[in-house]
This record gives C-alpha cells, sequence and structure tokens, in this order.
C-alpha cells in the first residue's frame, strides 16, 4: 500500500517501497527489473546524504525509470555505501526499489523472488522506517561520452 509523504505545503508524494536481498550486482538486478517491466532503467548521479553523525557525504548508486504510459516512476537504490547505510532500519537489504505513485508492487516482488540469486523481497514497511527521508532524491542522468 503507498505511504503518503508530506513534502511541504500542500505537497504530497506517494510511494511504496521494495526491499532485495541479493548478492548481484545492481545492474543485475536493474536487468531483471526492465524484464518484468519492459523498463529501460538508467543510471542516474547518486543519491546523496550525510549519514546521522557524520559529516562526509556518502552516494548511493542510483538507477532511474519513468513509465510514458503510466507515469510511475521506479528509482533502485543501493542499500549500501562502504560501511554506510542508506536505510539503516533495513541493514540485511541490499536494494531498495522506490516506485511513486499508486502503483501495486506485489506481482514485482513475487517475480524478483523466483529469481535464484535473490534471498528475498518485500514490501517495506514506510511508517516502521524512520530514515525514509533519505529517499528523497532529484536525480540527474549521467552524461554518456559522445
Amino acid at each position: 500500500m503507498p505511504v503518503k509523504k508530506n513534502l511541504g505545503e500542500n505537497e504530497w508524494e506517494s510511494f511504496v517501497l521494495v526491499g532485495i536481498s541479493s548478492l548481484l550486482k545492481d545492474y543485475r538486478i536493474s536487468f531483471f527489473l526492465n524484464e518484468f517491466l519492459q523498463a529501460d532503467f538508467e543510471q542516474v548521479e547518486p543519491l546523496q546524504i550525510i549519514p546521522k553523525g557524520k559529516s562526509e557525504t556518502v552516494k548511493f548508486k542510483t538507477f532511474r525509470w519513468k513509465s510514458e504510459y503510466t507515469g510511475f516512476e521506479f528509482f533502485l537504490f543501493d542499500n549500501h555505501s562502504g560501511k554506510d547505510i542508506l536505510l539503516p532500519e533495513v541493514s540485511k537489504i541490499n536494494f531498495l526499489v522506490k516506485i511513486s505513485g499508486e502503483y501495486d508492487p506485489k506481482p514485482m516482488v513475487e517475480f524478483l523472488k523466483q529469481i535464484p540469486e535473490v534471498s528475498t523481497a518485500s514490501i517495506l514497511p514506510l511508517g516502521k522506517i524512520k530514515s525514509h527521508k533519505n529517499l528523497e532524491h532529484n536525480y540527474t542522468p549521467i552524461k554518456k561520452d559522445s
């Protein structure tokens, strides 16, 4: 079920969050999501945060795809960057899929569970994840060499 998050004066963002535990590389998870969604995830500039108790910015790899037909926007984030964790409440999760809009993630979760290299995939309860604000992301496409 999507959670609506207050972004400020009269602005709300509705999104769901899926957690994936797998030793696969992020580009392989992106490949499987592309296959299921008939999508074209692209790597974008990494999400950058300053973790609580630290003074240095940490970058987390990020992939993005927006459906032209439904308007749903999907972000795939690495949950780990070195020793830092994007969402510490779910530290055993390797990847996060943030889906903006009223998307039902259950079929996607079931698909991911069928991948032998995926240990688990589940819908995460945002109400129990205080650090979900770390997922606020203004994406910038990575410039490709011409």
